[in-house]
């Protein structure tokens, strides 16, 4: 597609991996994985294989490493372009979007930031919106709410933005100087410790509660950090409503309401991110050059 219209997609190649050389390894069926795929397969459970696969890249840098809201800024909106890109242009859902995945490259002495690792990720067709097996696809800290329940719905892309919304939290308000600070009272730091089954209810509880503040070198993106909690709390507050909506519909036997469960009743989708992150908070008009 990209050679195809040059023009028109050409600017996403400074988002994407530059793969030099990819290569599957094929598994031994009589293997550990293929024996374990046997077991939930013959009881009518779906059980998603993996794949060892080699990659060899360009060298990039992790996002962690940019110090500025300068630099960091637009870094993070160039992730969710590409993000977007993908899913409406190539209809992938990455599904595992953490912090080790965000990372930046240096073309011409500036960062622009590249969306990483493809390993879970599925191209979307109806079968695929399914949830595809009792697996916990993603890493904890950073994976949707929804997901983290025991019989997780299927994934979509706003499952997706809230890993990006939560990787933005923990970039602004833990990292300083390319470190995660060691405040032990920090809302987030527990999120790194508790169990999948604990997680949930800690994450509704932050989203109703005013944000932790930024480190010292990320303050003016408070105002995007105030935006995204507002976006993803008014969605699920959205759903709390239309489930009790449709309970009192049930009861009166009339016809239940229809919610858009995807957006979240279209409270969370592309175009609300993205006006957040075109909020005006100071950035630079252009690109600003690397501290060497």
């Amino acid at each position: 597609m990209v050679a195809g219209d040059p023009e028109k997609f050409g600017w996403i190649l400074n988002h994407l991996p530059e793969v030099l050389h990819h290569e599957n390894i094929k598994r031994d069926e009589a293997g550990v994985q293929g024996c374990l795929a046997k077991y939930p397969e013959g009881r009518g459970v779906l059980y998603e294989r993996r794949v060892l696969r080699i990659l060899i890249m360009t060298g990039l840098f992790p996002i962690t490493q940019l110090t500025a809201t300068a630099t960091l800024g637009p870094v993070i909106k160039d992730i969710f372009n590409c993000y977007r890109w993908s899913h409406d242009q190539m209809h992938v859902l990455y599904r595992d979007i953490n912090l080790k995945n965000l990372m930046y490259r240096k073309k011409d002495g500036k960062a622009y930031g590249v969306l990483l690792d493809l390993d879970m990720a599925i191209i979307i067709t109806l079968e695929d919106r399914k949830p595809s097996s009792k697996q916990r696809i993603g890493t904890l800290p950073y994976m949707a709410c929804d997901l983290l329940r025991p019989s997780p719905s299927k994934h979509v892309y706003r499952h997706d933005l809230e890993s990006l919304f939560y990787i933005i939290f923990v970039l602004t308000t833990m990292y300083h100087n390319g470190q995660m600070t060691t405040a032990t009272k920090h809302p987030l730091r527990e999120w790194f410790h508790v169990s999948a089954k604990t997680l949930p209810s800690i994450k509704y509880g932050f989203l109703a509660k005013i944000p932790p503040p930024t480190t010292e070198h990320f303050l003016i993106m408070r105002l995007w950090m105030i935006h995204l909690q507002g976006l993803f709390d008014n969605g699920y507050h959205a759903r709390s409503n239309f489930q009790r909506l449709a309970e009192k519909a049930k009861i009166a036997c009339k016809d239940t309401p229809s919610f858009d469960h995807e957006t979240l009743g279209g409270e969370v989708d592309f175009d609300k991110f993205h006006e957040i992150l075109d909020t005006d908070i100071g950035l630079p008009a252009e690109r600003v050059l690397l501290d060497e």
